[in-house]
């Protein structure tokens, strides 16, 4: 009797593990970061550093941001939503139309990149200056991680951030600069953000604070143009981990 009564129960089980997993997976949330032709109505601020050329940020086609840099630098930036700070997982699409000569991304004054995605933390040990100093003066929170299409290391590498010291930010590479494979398809990036800042600051994430898309070729005195789209945060990183030849970190 007894193993009849486990042959029996052990389907039961079975079902209400697939269906509390599938729960799970539909309980998943998305947060989408549009683009529009007001970009300030959308909630996208420009920030360009003191005595810089700004770089230009227009929209076409609905929601293709496009970013052209001519011996210049700026920053797209955005607070993230307050219902998606605890997100774990970032996804966008791009390409770069005009790429620039790789350049030294761990040097200040030789670290031009024709394309950058930055997530700013909202770390209360980082102290308040910090917090709302950010990169070149950014309001954002604490520590950074900033994806990279650009510079002269392999896809993968991490650099510490040169423009903030003592381990608060870092460099991850996407792509590196390749003035000969440029323009030719849209690349698609998924990253698991709470297991990048995991890995790469060695604690448990914090709430999301802002979001960022620079391009930078002032030292360089290069121009550089991209396009970038659906941009969106999701609650479970493994949720955007795809498949396929797309890039994921």
């Amino acid at each position: 009797m007894s193993r009849l009564i486990s042959i029996r129960v052990f389907p039961a089980c079975l079902i209400a593990v697939v269906l509390a997993s599938a729960a799970v997976r539909a309980e998943v949330t998305y947060w989408d970061l549009p683009f529009s032709d007001d970009l300030r109505d959308a909630g996208w601020r420009l920030h360009t550093p003191r005595g810089k050329q700004p770089a230009e940020f227009s929209v076409a086609d609905g929601d293709v941001l496009s970013v052209s840099a001519q011996s210049a630098v700026s920053f797209l930036y955005r607070e993230v939503p307050k219902a998606a700070r605890d997100a774990s997982g970032l996804s966008w699409t791009w390409r770069v139309d005009q790429d620039i000569p790789p350049t030294d991304l761990s040097t200040p004054g030789a670290d031009d990149r024709p394309f950058a995605v930055h997530v700013y933390f909202d770390d209360r040990d980082a102290g308040l200056l910090r917090r709302f100093a950010g990169l070149f003066g950014l309001p954002a929170g604490g520590r950074a991680l900033t994806y990279v299409w650009g510079g002269d290391r392999p896809q993968g590498t991490m650099i510490a951030n040169p423009f903030m010291a003592n381990g608060q930010s870092a460099l991850v590479v996407v792509r590196p600069s390749s003035l000969d494979d440029i323009g030719t398809d849209w690349e698609t990036v998924r990253v698991d953000l709470a297991g990048d800042y995991r890995r790469i600051f060695n604690r448990e994430p914090v709430p999301l604070r802002g979001i960022a898309i620079s391009s930078d070729t002032d030292d360089t005195a290069t121009s550089a143009r991209g396009r970038i789209k659906n941009v969106f945060l999701t609650s479970d990183s493994a949720a955007i981990s795809g498949s396929g030849s797309d890039r994921r970190h």
